[in-house]
């Protein structure tokens, strides 16, 4: 596999959705081109800094306020 092809499967192979000869070649490319393994690790990072995020809370009053909104136009 070339750069290219590494980098349009990137994100599959963080998420372990390849499989077994796609994850072979990917971690023998990985290995051996510093350029692809330094993306690799920086888009891991951003998963690892994405998974550590709560889920955000809505305000109390969004339902009324949207369906206002949705029924006037206005919030």
């Amino acid at each position: 596999m070339n750069c290219n092809e590494i980098k349009n499967l990137m994100v599959e192979y963080l998420y372990g959705e390849l499989g077994p000869d796609q994850k072979s070649q990917i971690n023998a490319h990985l290995a051996s081109c510093p350029v692809c393994s330094e993306e690799f690790a920086h888009l891991s990072g951003a998963r690892k800094a994405l998974d550590k995020l709560q889920p955000a809370q809505a305000a109390p009053d969004l339902a009324r306020r949207l369906g206002c909104f949705a029924c006037h136009g206005e919030g």
